[in-house]
This record gives C-alpha cells, sequence and structure tokens, in this order.
C-alpha cells in the first residue's frame, strides 16, 4: 500500500502509513521518484532505488511496452542514486 501511495503521489496518505509504521524498506523502484517530497521522505525512512538490484532498469524501460519513453521518470531515478 505504501508503493501505491507514492506512485500514485498521495502524499497525504503516505504519511500516514509511515506514521503507522509501514515500512519503506519494503517498497520497490518506483513512479514515487518523480514526487521530490515524498522522494525526500521515503528515502529518509530506507527506501532504495537500487532494491533489488536492477529493478530500476525494469521498470524504467517502456519501450518493449509500446508506450513512450519518459526521460523525467529515468531522470528522477537517476537523481535518487540508481547504479
Amino acid at each position: 500500500m505504501l508503493q501505491a501511495a507514492g506512485n500514485g503521489g498521495h502524499g497525504e496518505l503516505l504519511r500516514l502509513l509511515l506514521a503507522y509504521g509501514a515500512d519503506a524498506t519494503r517498497i520497490d523502484p518506483g513512479r514515487w521518484v518523480i514526487y521530490p517530497e515524498l522522494a525526500e521522505i521515503l528515502l529518509a525512512h530506507g527506501a532504495n532505488v537500487n532494491v533489488p538490484e536492477g529493478q530500476w532498469i525494469w521498470v524504467s524501460c517502456i519501450g518493449n511496452n509500446s508506450q513512450r519513453d519518459e526521460p523525467t521518470y529515468v531522470e528522477a531515478l537517476l537523481d535518487r542514486g540508481v547504479c
């Protein structure tokens, strides 16, 4: 649920879930990185865009899904420390 709140940009829900003990270390890299405030909150609570290793490549590679590339998303992942 925490990942869904972050990926959807639902800051109030994300903060509420964290206040009730949701574990940010368990979320995968995702669209939450495009929301700077939420990304900082999640990173401060232990989220890591590199866990599981290489997952960020899979979630950002949309060319195989007949969708348009989204450079803003990839840039946000890079800004958050993917390697």
